[in-house]
């Protein structure tokens, strides 16, 4: 009997509610399993007690911001991929000139269909 394959786990970190569930419901329906942090701290302690397939992180966070938490996952996980988002520019080239390994960069507001690009392209099927 073949092994059923698990979904890739995904690590949402996403201070706005609504908008960390909206990511949670189109992750879980492109198919991944997906966990969720609400500050860059609680991402922290995430990523240090579970592994990730990948992550999605808004870089405009409390406690810890998007850029640090980037750069310490990008220390302790660089082949780990990771969908960085943000509504300033700024802060994703920041990200952009800051960062290396699989990336992409999200200027927010963005549509479905962009999203589900970035998503599939950079963690590949589910």
């Amino acid at each position: 009997m073949a092994m059923k394959k698990l979904p890739k786990r995904l690590l949402v970190v996403e201070d706005d509610p609504d908008q960390c569930a909206c990511l949670r419901d189109r992750l879980e329906l492109y198919g991944y399993d997906v966990a969720c942090a609400a500050d860059g701290e609680q991402a922290r302690e995430m990523l240090r007690t579970d592994s990730f397939d990948g992550i999605v992180l808004d870089l405009n966070l409390p406690l810890l911001s998007g850029n640090d938490l980037l750069l310490e996952a990008g220390d302790r996980f660089p082949q780990t991929p990771i969908i960085l988002m943000s509504a300033s520019q700024s802060l994703l080239r920041k990200a952009k000139a800051q960062s290396s390994g699989q990336r992409a960069y999200m200027l927010k507001p963005y549509g479905v269909s962009q999203f589900k690009y970035a998503v599939q392209s950079l963690f590949g099927s589910a």
